[in-house]
Parts: C-alpha cells; sequence; structure tokens
C-alpha cells in the first residue's frame, strides 16, 4: 500500500469557505490533511505577511475533522505559523490553495493570497498547487472534485525542479474540454480605480473590475480556459534575475559606478 501523503491546506477566502470545503473533500480520502487558513477573506494579499503583529491561532470545528485551525494574518502567515508552529517538524509532503473564487490565470498570480501561501511554501522548500475557479461571483468547485487528486498524484510522481509550484484553474463550464499542461499567459486584473462622491465632500477611490487581456499565446492558460480546459501551470520562482541584462552590463556597470 502506498503511503499517504501529508498535505497542508490552505486559502485566502476564509477557513469557511466553500471552495476549501471543496477541496478538502477531494482529497481527505487519500491523504492526511491540515488546514490552516485565514479567519477572514484575505482575498488579494499576494505573499504579504504580517510582521510585528499578534497571530493568534485558534482550532475551528469541521465535524469530524480535527485538524483545523484559523489565523487572523494572510495566506503566507497561515503558512509559517502552520509549518513551524503547529506541524513543527513534520514537514508536509505537499501545500495546496484554494479552490480561489474568481481566476488566478495569467499575471494574477502575483496578486492572488491564494498563490501567495502556495510561494511561502515554496520558498520553505515545500512543493505546492494553487487551485481557482474561473468566475468570482458564483464559481463551480463540485464538478472539479474528481480531477483534483488526479492532478496532485501526477504532480507528486512527477515532481518538478526545486522552486517550482502549480497554477491550477478551473474554467467555469461542466462541458469540460480536457486538461493541459499550459504557460502562464499575459493577462492580469487592471482594477480600475472608480471614484466614490461622499457626502462630506471628500472623494475616495474603489479598485473594480478590469481584466486586460493583450493577445495570448494559444497554449497559454487564458486562451485554453476559453476553450473549455482546465490549465495546470509549472511556474518557477527560484531564479528571476534578467540574465540577459547581467550578462550584458555587469561589466560596464561595475565600470562606471565605482566608488572615489
Amino acid at each position: 500500500m502506498k503511503k499517504k501523503p501529508s498535505i497542508l491546506l490552505t486559502n485566502d477566502d476564509g477557513v469557511n469557505a466553500p471552495g476549501i470545503q471543496s477541496l478538502w473533500r477531494s482529497v481527505k480520502e487519500h491523504s492526511h490533511t491540515f488546514i490552516v487558513a485565514p479567519d477572514s477573506e484575505k482575498s488579494g494579499m499576494g505573499v504579504a505577511t504580517s510582521p510585528n503583529t499578534s497571530l493568534h491561532i485558534k482550532n475551528v470545528s469541521w465535524g469530524s475533522h480535527p485538524y483545523v485551525w484559523s489565523v487572523n494574518g494572510t495566506p503566507a502567515d497561515c503558512i509559517k505559523l502552520g509549518m513551524n508552529v503547529i506541524l513543527k517538524d513534520k514537514q508536509p509532503d505537499l501545500i495546496i490553495s484554494g479552490i480561489n473564487k474568481g481566476s488566478n490565470a495569467g499575471r494574477c498570480i502575483f496578486y492572488s493570497g491564494t498563490v501567495g501561501g502556495v510561494i511561502e511554501g515554496v520558498l520553505q522548500g515545500v512543493l505546492g498547487i494553487a487551485f481557482s475557479s474561473e468566475s468570482h461571483k458564483q464559481p463551480l468547485f463540485e464538478p472539479f472534485e474528481p480531477f483534483i487528486f488526479p492532478i496532485i498524484s501526477f504532480i507528486l510522481q512527477h515532481p518538478p525542479s526545486a522552486g517550482t509550484f502549480f497554477n491550477v484553474t478551473f474554467p467555469n463550464r461542466t462541458d469540460i474540454k480536457g486538461l493541459r499542461l499550459a504557460r502562464q499567459g499575459q493577462g492580469f486584473w487592471h482594477g480600475n480605480p472608480t471614484p466614490l462622491q461622499h457626502t462630506d465632500g471628500r472623494l475616495s477611490y474603489a479598485l473594480t473590475d478590469g481584466w486586460h487581456f493583450p493577445i495570448e499565446d494559444e497554449e497559454s492558460d487564458i486562451a485554453l480556459l476559453k476553450k473549455g480546459y482546465i490549465t495546470i501551470v509549472p511556474i518557477h520562482i527560484r531564479e528571476w534575475t534578467d540574465f540577459s541584462y547581467f550578462e550584458q552590463k555587469k561589466e560596464l556597470f561595475d565600470s562606471s559606478l565605482t566608488l572615489e
């Protein structure tokens, strides 16, 4: 019998959100699962943490599942406390996050707290997978539950190099064309600043819906989602240096900018 993997599960929609419960249902029979998630919604937090903040861990009742905790912090905070306090030396085999309401395809990974929790795990040497559903207003979760552990199982059997995580996005439709390993798209949530006029004359702004969609490669997650595919994007974060610039300009820079 194969050993069940140990999975640490988080999200950015809050510990009682439907998406995280759907994700847990998908893996609970196949793994040893520990859930550490924010006590309230922390969307758009990216990899933000809460230094010099008093963070509290609270056990949460999920019926028969005893290993659920909430943290009054960000998804990255949850992973820090989950790995270093709750699990201590019992490092998980995998961190999974989601299922987020709203797409994290394309460049939205830079904003996503769902992805941020996974990146925090990758920085600490643990493989991670972020899951999101394309729709924010009426996301589908249950139709995709049968696909989740097969995706996880494949990745565990075929692990990437250190520093890589996977970004999985589900199209908001039930007529699924299939699953595709994809490249990261270029589109992102623009967040148009909309003025809000207050009764006292003050003016403020709200970042409202607004996507920026450039022309996409046909193998990108955004293009494939539009065709009805579940997309899985391997994203490498260990080395972000622009080596083209580094190699072309290093000698000139070092000789031009010197201390007198």
